[in-house]
């Protein structure tokens, strides 16, 4: 029988995790690298870049999309990869408040 694991995170915590889990990945955090380099990027230029099959690239998008740090945008017949720098910054700030807010 497995152990019962409290349900009682804040929401503050949640958040922090879930953006962590979404970067912990060496594939993800290349992925967001490329995207502050290029700006912008379609599912085809990162494919070719990451030399990675077009499901295991669709995949890690997926979760950064998920956790809101990259947008999905439709632009001159495809959809386009770009850093969603608010919610980056906000999980960053979240994550320098975090020793305060476990004290």
């Amino acid at each position: 029988m497995g152990a019962i694991k409290p349900n009682d995170y804040s929401e503050f915590q949640k958040a922090i995790a879930l953006g962590a889990r979404a970067l912990n990945h060496p594939c993800r955090v290349k992925i967001f690298s490329l995207l502050q380099i290029h700006g912008k990027l379609n599912a085809e230029e990162l494919h070719k870049l990451l030399k990675l099959s077009r499901n295991c690239v669709r995949d890690h998008v997926a979760k950064l999309i998920d956790v809101g740090v990259v947008n999905l945008n439709y632009e001159q017949h495809c959809y386009v990869l770009s850093i969603n720098y608010k919610r980056y910054i906000q999980f960053c700030l979240n994550l320098d408040s975090l020793p305060e807010r476990i004290s």
